[in-house]
């Protein structure tokens, strides 16, 4: 077989459907040394001879007979030589999901970005330490569907996390699930959609439904609703008015304001939009839901007067720089700054009482 043979095999994975394109994917992976939490991916490296296993003849040959009944090419007999100019096809979308002791809720999270509508996606999914079975759990994930690869962080921390798991990827697009949430079966086609229609906005975020311990997302019950955007862009300096969880972002905006910054404890995608917005990039939010969002009684770090002060000092950036409404957007601020304080005693007493 021809090089441009074996390369033509790998145009012709990208474009089955999902469950064909996982297990095909599972077929060329097994079929050479790969250690799913090396610090490089292997999508964007070509095969080479030393990297291949001692099955890698009767790996292709499966694959081969199983292409006989799909569209894969049919009867091929690989060989080193003919394999080592092939490269897997590039992702459209990288999906990051950075976790730390989530194994209480990280399956069905995973589940839900399995089920994914989108073939050319990659999840990347980064243990930033964990001491329960997260790693386990994902990495279970990662021998049945070929779109996820598991990455350890050795230097703890979200915002480092984060930026640990982006450098894995090289996709023009970038998108974020938090490990407790879950997806919609088409939310990265609709994104990855929205995105090509619009190369005017940088980031968008996605309505999303709440969902409380231990529950699932009933999408059935969601109505069907045009993909309109909304301009957030000069809003940000009354709240955050984009969810991280469930937001796509152009990557070369975010290598733009320097990724996420690292100075900080918190308000890690509040201070990612202020500083897009400042740097001419448009946000927006769009109308379909597509995200769950998973509330947990006593979760609330939010509850702290750093947490307050903090999201009062991005508010005060993105007034200066951003809002089109300075005076009221300041009323509103100073509002909710006082009335966190008012309230944070109560939200406390309320906490522990749960607790006990």
């Amino acid at each position: 077989m021809s090089v441009q043979e074996a390369s033509g095999f790998v145009q012709c994975i990208n474009h089955l459907p999902v469950s064909e394109f996982a297990f095909a994917c599972r077929m060329i992976s097994t079929a050479y040394r790969f250690d799913r939490c090396a610090k490089e991916p292997f999508r964007d490296r070509p095969l080479s001879v030393r990297r291949l296993s001692p099955d890698f003849r009767l790996c292709l040959r499966e694959a081969s007979r199983w292409g006989t009944e799909s569209r894969l090419p049919t009867r091929v007999a690989f060989s080193c030589q003919d394999m080592r100019h092939m490269t897997l096809p590039p992702a459209s979308i990288d999906l990051l999901c950075t976790f730390f002791n989530a194994a209480a809720t990280l399956e069905p999270t995973l589940a839900s970005l399995s089920s994914q509508t989108l073939a050319d996606a990659r999840f990347i999914l980064v243990d930033d330490g964990s001491t329960d079975d997260s790693a386990a759990i994902a990495r279970a994930f990662c021998d049945k569907d070929g779109r996820f690869a598991l990455f350890a962080n050795a230097d703890r921390g979200r915002g480092k996390a984060l930026n640990f798991a982006l450098s894995q990827g090289s996709a023009p697009l970038v998108a974020i699930l938090d490990a407790d949430d879950l997806a919609h079966p088409t939310w990265l086609e609709t994104a990855c959609a929205v995105m090509d229609d619009r190369p005017d906005v940088a980031a968008i975020s996605f309505e999303r439904l709440m969902i409380g311990p231990g529950e699932t997302a009933d999408w059935t019950r969601i109505q069907p609703q045009a993909t309109a955007l909304t301009d957030v862009t000069h809003r940000l300096g009354r709240k955050n008015q984009l969810s991280h969880s469930g937001s796509c972002i152009r990557r070369d905006a975010m290598q733009a304001v320097g990724n996420y910054a690292l100075n900080r404890r918190s308000h890690f995608d509040y201070d990612l939009w202020v500083r897009l917005g400042a740097a001419g990039f448009r946000l927006a939010r769009c109308a379909p839901v597509r995200i769950a969002k998973r509330y947990h009684f006593g979760q609330k770090f939010a509850w702290s007067p750093g947490y307050f002060l903090s999201t009062f000092e991005v508010q005060r950036r993105a007034i200066r720089s951003l809002s089109d409404r300075p005076a009221t957007d300041w009323l509103f601020a100073l509002r909710d700054l006082a009335r966190n304080f008012a309230k944070y005693p109560l939200q406390q007493w309320a906490v522990r009482r749960r607790g006990n």
